[in-house]
């Protein structure tokens, strides 16, 4: 991913010098790769891809601002970049990628992030708290999957709502166990919270 980033990043920088020269089929050619990289990722279950995706067309974008303001583009080429900009429409992005980090919740070992405290995850074990903290998290996440299919300034207002829910949560939760609880609070807050966030 660090390197699809990192190539489109390279190509505005081309197409920068380019707009400069007033090179406008470089611009063009460059702002068709960088579409193409971008939505190279559309099918990405993961949400640093679609986080990456993001970027890559920020940075596209940016490069073709520039250029208009350097370069006269011929018709062809202005057809071009048009074909391009709709390539990159994605709304599905951000639901697939948080609907792919929600099913590693489900397949994710939990036990394993805190391996260095045999007692605290065998005791989680024996109260059956892996198996509930899993079900919390798919209760506490999917509504946030379900934000990303509102329209914008809704899904906003929802995003807001849903992450003070989950922080209540986290307050009102008592288990009569400290260090599970702790443990709880620290796999919700790091886990579960970014997904209303992504929404910002």
């Amino acid at each position: 991913l660090s390197n699809l980033r990192q190539s489109v990043r390279l190509l505005s920088l081309e197409s920068l010098l380019a707009a400069e020269d007033g090179d406008a089929e470089t611009c063009t050619a460059n702002f068709e790769v960088m579409q193409g990289v971008a939505s190279s990722l559309d099918r990405e279950p993961i949400f640093v891809s679609y986080l990456v995706q993001t970027a890559c067309i920020g940075l596209a974008i940016n490069s073709l601002e520039n250029a208009f303001s350097h370069v006269k583009f011929s018709d062809v080429q202005l057809l071009r970049i048009s074909q391009a900009l709709n390539k990159m429409d994605n709304p599905e992005g951000l639901t697939r990628a948080l609907a792919g980090e929600q099913a590693m919740l489900l397949v994710m070992d939990w036990k394993s992030i805190i391996s260095q405290n045999r007692l605290l995850a065998q005791l989680g074990e024996t109260i059956g708290f892996w198996k509930s903290l899993k079900i919390d998290c798919i209760q506490l996440a999917s509504p946030s999957l379900e934000n990303t299919r509102k329209p914008f300034p809704m899904a906003l207002e929802a995003a807001a709502a849903e992450k003070k829910r989950i922080e209540d949560n986290l307050k009102k939760s008592d288990r009569g166990f400290p260090p599970i609880e702790k443990t709880r609070s620290f796999l919700i807050e790091s886990f579960i919270l970014p997904f209303p966030a992504s929404l910002d």
